[in-house]
């Protein structure tokens, strides 16, 4: 039998008698007699809770030496001696010390359900971070390896992942998200470290790696680890991703050794970093370029966008899914009805593939009980058909990309099954304190949302992804005309800026550049010149504005009409018309604040709008300081006219507002 610690005379105990030493030598404690008046099942639950806190306070012992070999780590107590070997682990909740493989029999029966798998080797790791949330989220998920034992175990490495993991720790949206990254994060610089040290000469250290004698090393350490073995080509987005990481290392040292005041230090890794910024162009320059080559040329190819009938089809597959799953629902079949749900939402909202599946319970109520969608502001609605429309959807607002919120619109196919979902929540058996509304069992987490929109288009035998979907929206919407205020909606939900639709969704309108400058080309490459080519005549057939296509959609059924992008229809020719712009209250108060000399300049006739008002150059610099919202995507000629009719019209309210009040006093 294993050997036991003594709690009170902190002796071990060999043979496990540790009961009985108790009973002889320590009968005097007043917890011992107190005990001992206990039924016998209460007698022998002290019994168990002082081996496991002797076996706790003998294992810290022996865990917070500065160096441990494999032969001292046999030595640590547990409840059973392995008979193959294996990895210990220790309970959060109990405190104690089992094998790897039998950890998840003894969670469920654990007087602490939400406990976890803490490895020894940590508690040597809490003497630099007394943070409990970073040592379990990040420090114990790592695998028992080179790069992730390091990860554990280096001052440097872990103050770069503390730094960052407490910059997000509080996006409990995205705690999953911030958890991997971290994780990532620390990861990469401990195998980059690895292969700085395979390179080197001499023994270093992490941070002797920021040194400009060791520049050329960290160079040849960084190549190493993006090389590939098969055509030699080079990884180029990991190589990207190193140059970041190295570039946030040496700000996380630099604040660092200011704290510190090791200003040695501090000169030497300013140098490093004016040193490595120099020699930047040289080792990323391709890597950014084929990364961007790669981002607006193959992933935009027409080929790249899924095809309708494929689409079609999966949307045909997720409603008979979900239909038989819901009508005969077994609580085996709780995953594969998340997954259709989580796929049905992230593709029909052209959303990136975590997005949707990563909404709060919190959220899921809001939508459900119509926060976003007053009744009284619907009810205002003057269209029979967008007022029908309204009313087939729930909306939520969730953590997007970077600080954005951004819009998910639940289709009425999918209410029953996520309230479903939401019903059968402890029968699967996700924690009570898990907030995510697609929670995983046993766990404080979502599903993934690329793993369940993989494994539904798996089995509905299509490709897709949610990428491509985005791309094909983009490419579509780029199709439409649709108006200023139309296209701030479409940019707001797919929540990226108008440059990025185009420049990185959108599918280039190849029909257009062929029909509009072919014409125009050919027409110059037959001789002719402005006096003999009218261009708007030559242009007018291809180029001739056609009726807003968005209504038209608004009456028609919710699924999309069948879509070919050889039958795309062109863009039209940008509107003439003039477009209605509005300007809020805060937009208005700033104008009249910087033009308050114009306004109150007093007239003869302060009924009249007579008098000058400022020159084109002060309202241009106006806009170039602080461009009002609702004139963002007006070029600067239109968003000029449109400020100087608005001071014309600020004026001569401020005026008639005076002369009314002085009409008053008299």
């Amino acid at each position: 039998k294993p050997s036991r610690y003594c709690m009170y005379c902190h002796q071990i105990i060999t043979g496990g008698k540790l009961k009985r030493h108790i009973l002889r030598k320590h009968k005097l404690e007043e917890e011992v007699k107190a005990a001992m008046l206990l039924p016998k099942q209460l007698q022998n639950k002290f019994f168990e809770d002082k081996r496991r806190e002797g076996m706790y306070q003998f294992n810290i012992k022996f865990m917070t030496k500065p160096e441990m070999n494999e032969t001292d780590k046999m030595q640590f107590m547990r409840e059973r001696k392995p008979k193959y070997e294996d990895g210990l682990r220790m309970c959060s909740g109990c405190k104690s010390f089992l094998s790897n493989r039998s950890f998840y029999k003894h969670k469920q029966a654990c007087i602490n359900v939400t406990a976890d798998a803490m490895k020894p080797k940590l508690f040597s790791s809490t003497l630099y971070h007394k943070d409990k949330e970073f040592v379990e989220e990040i420090l114990n998920k790592f695998r028992t390896n080179e790069a992730g034992e390091l990860c554990q175990t280096d001052f440097l490495i872990q103050q770069v992942g503390y730094r960052h993991f407490c910059l997000r720790r509080y996006e409990k949206g995205k705690k999953d998200e911030v958890r991997k990254f971290v994780m990532s994060e620390m990861r990469d610089l401990a195998r980059l470290y690895l292969s700085f040290k395979s390179l080197s000469s001499q023994p270093v250290t992490t941070e002797e790696m920021f040194r400009r004698d060791n520049l050329s090393v960290l160079r040849d350490a960084i190549e190493k680890m993006v090389e590939t073995s098969e055509d030699g080509k080079e990884k180029y987005g990991l190589k990207l991703t190193l140059n970041a990481i190295v570039q946030r290392t040496i700000k996380s040292h630099k604040g660092y050794y200011t704290e510190t005041i090791q200003d040695d230090k501090y000169d030497e890794i300013k140098k490093f970093q004016l040193a490595y910024s120099f020699r930047s162009h040289e080792m990323f320059s391709n890597a950014r370029y084929q990364c961007i080559s790669s981002s607006v040329d193959k992933a935009r190819r027409p080929e790249q966008l899924p095809e309708e009938e494929e689409l079609m089809k999966l949307k045909t597959f997720i409603s008979g899914q979900v239909k038989l799953v819901t009508d005969t629902f077994e609580i085996t079949k709780y995953a594969w009805l998340r997954s259709l749900v989580v796929c049905r939402l992230t593709l029909y909202n052209g959303r990136r593939g975590e997005e949707p599946s990563r909404m709060l319970l919190s959220q899921w109520a809001d939508a459900e009980d119509g926060v976003w969608l007053p009744s009284d502001q619907v009810l205002k609605i003057e269209d029979d058909a967008e007022k029908y429309l309204v009313g087939q959807f729930r909306l939520a607002y969730l953590h997007g990309k970077g600080r954005k919120f951004v819009p998910v619109l639940l289709p009425e196919d999918t209410i029953e099954a996520i309230k479903l979902l939401v019903a059968q929540r402890q029968s699967h058996g996700i924690k009570e304190n898990n907030i995510f509304l697609f929670g995983t069992k046993s766990s404080s987490s979502h599903c993934s949302g690329w793993h369940s929109v993989k494994s539904v288009c798996i089995q509905a035998q299509v490709k897709i992804n949610a990428t491509k979907n985005r791309h094909r929206i983009s490419t579509i919407y780029a199709s439409l005309d649709m108006s200023l205020e139309h296209q701030r909606i479409f940019l707001d939900h797919m929540g990226h800026e108008a440059a990025i639709s185009r420049d990185n969704y959108q599918c280039p309108i190849g029909i257009k550049e062929v029909r509009i400058m072919g014409k125009l080309l050919n027409n110059i490459d037959k001789g002719a010149s402005t006096e003999t080519v009218k261009l708007p005549e030559m242009l007018q057939q291809s180029t001739a504005p056609k009726k807003s296509k968005l209504p038209e959609m608004l009456q028609q059924s919710i699924a999309p009409k069948k879509f070919k992008l050889s039958e795309r229809p062109e863009e039209p020719k940008e509107k003439t018309k003039s477009e209605k712009v509005t300007w809020s209250k805060e937009e208005t108060a700033e104008l009249r604040k910087v033009f308050k000399d114009f306004f109150t300049t007093s007239t003869s006739n302060t009924n009249c709008n007579s008098g000058y008002l400022p020159n084109k150059e002060e309202i241009i610099n106006f806009l170039k300081n602080q461009m009002p919202q609702c004139l963002k995507l007006l070029s600067m000629q239109t968003a000029y006219l449109k400020t100087r009719t608005k001071l014309f019209n600020e004026r001569k309210t401020i005026r008639e507002n005076i002369n009314r009040h002085q009409n008053k006093l008299i």
